[in-house]
């Protein structure tokens, strides 16, 4: 049952992640991860060109705060639901096993924390919301060269290839100063940092679908701490055929 699999069916995924031995191989992992439906970092999409609207085209998007909004992570009044997201992280880092794969056991806060840096560190980078209200700040059209050059710790033709890109000549990059923060932060973060954040990126996308355990954790924090809901009224299954 559900129940009794408790995170066993991110147990391959989470592994893969755990395997990890240098930065060259994160290229594969997150263009694999964007396939199964899950964006950390950026998120690359189809939609229309703001030139051509009869014509839709590549856009790489800032992507990957797990509270969401980037004012969550630099508002000094939102303390306590940065409080409340790094326990969420912690009590998942345990409950899914990964801490474990990672001997890491009885450090998830540690992990939680040093994730935490890092997501705050890409808020400060993201656009915000009123500037992405301008069409003219987010039309930034780049070869795939260009693409590259703004972030070399990232293969991009081999990002493209492993999800069936590799034909695109060029790409709209919504946020170009996002983009080369996030190479600084690629080459500065320590590797099992970036690992755990993927990891959590895996078992907070899964965790509605998993056992109470988790279905709980994450209503807890998104369902109650962030929108103030007293009781979950979406069950499992509906989520499954959201």
């Amino acid at each position: 049952t559900i129940e009794k699999q408790g995170a066993e069916p991110l147990a391959n995924e989470l592994q893969t992640i755990a395997n990890v031995q240098s930065k060259k191989e994160l290229t594969k992992l997150m263009a694999d991860m964007n396939l199964d439906g899950i964006d950390p970092f950026i998120g690359i999409f189809g939609e229309a060109d703001p030139d051509n609207s009869s014509m839709n085209i590549a856009w790489v998007w800032q992507n990957g705060l797990g509270i969401g909004d980037r004012d969550y992570y630099l508002q000094a009044d939102q303390q306590e639901v940065r409080d409340q997201y790094v326990a969420l992280m912690t009590e998942m880092m345990s409950a899914s096993g990964y801490s474990k794969m990672v001997n890491n056991e009885g450090k998830e806060a540690d992990m939680a924390k040093a994730v935490m840096k890092m997501e705050t560190a890409m808020a400060q980078a993201f656009m915000d919301k009123n500037t992405l209200r301008d069409p003219f700040k987010t039309h930034n059209i780049k070869t795939i060269d260009e693409f590259q050059q703004l972030i070399p710790a990232i293969d991009i033709k081999s990002y493209l290839d492993i999800q069936g890109l590799g034909s695109l000549e060029t790409v709209n990059v919504g946020q170009v100063d996002y983009v080369k923060a996030l190479n600084n932060i690629l080459n500065t973060t320590d590797l099992n940092t970036i690992k755990a954040y993927l990891a959590w990126n895996v078992i907070n996308e899964a965790a509605p679908f998993l056992s109470s355990e988790f279905v709980n954790a994450n209503f807890n924090f998104y369902g109650k701490v962030l929108s103030g809901k007293e009781e979950n009224k979406i069950n499992r299954f509906e989520n499954m055929v959201k």
